[in-house]
């Protein structure tokens, strides 16, 4: 799952638009809408971190640790 599968997850789940994310987020609209269409593969932090703000989602537990993929 991406990150942005999980933020739209949580859209679906709070009701917002894409304008309420913007609004909420300071991120631009257009922006937001390519966020949410995948128009990026790796979008910027600044980005991806405002959109998870204003949905409440943490980026710490989105993806696994660089250290959980290795063995002891």
């Amino acid at each position: 799952m991406t990150i942005q599968d999980l933020c739209r997850e949580k859209r679906a789940a709070l009701n917002m638009t894409a304008q309420d994310i913007a609004d909420a987020s300071g991120v631009p609209l257009s922006t937001v809408n390519n966020f949410f269409a995948h128009a990026s593969k790796s979008p910027a932090l600044y980005t991806t971190a405002g959109i998870c703000a204003a949905l409440g989602v943490c980026l710490l537990y989105t993806s696994p640790s660089p250290r959980d993929s290795t063995s002891s």
